[in-house]
């Protein structure tokens, strides 16, 4: 897991983007709850971390499927 919160959210924008272009989802809404399970599974063993970044990681969800969606 990356160590710094900034490294993370890279991580997690560049797992989101790999994730969009694999799947293809078609419903931006669908895409984003999909992504935010998958993420708090795989970024977020705790949970206190995951409360103190959850506004950050959805504008990181958003900002992957609205690059993904105008390309």
């Amino acid at each position: 897991m990356a160590q710094t919160r900034d490294e993370r959210m890279a991580a997690i924008h560049a797992f989101a983007q790999e994730w969009l272009v694999t799947n293809h989802p078609q419903n931006t809404e669908e895409a984003f709850e999909k992504l935010r399970t998958l993420i708090h599974q795989q970024f977020y063993d705790n949970y206190s971390s995951w409360d103190t970044e959850y506004d950050l990681v959805e504008r990181v969800i958003w900002k992957a499927i609205t690059s993904h969606s105008n390309s």
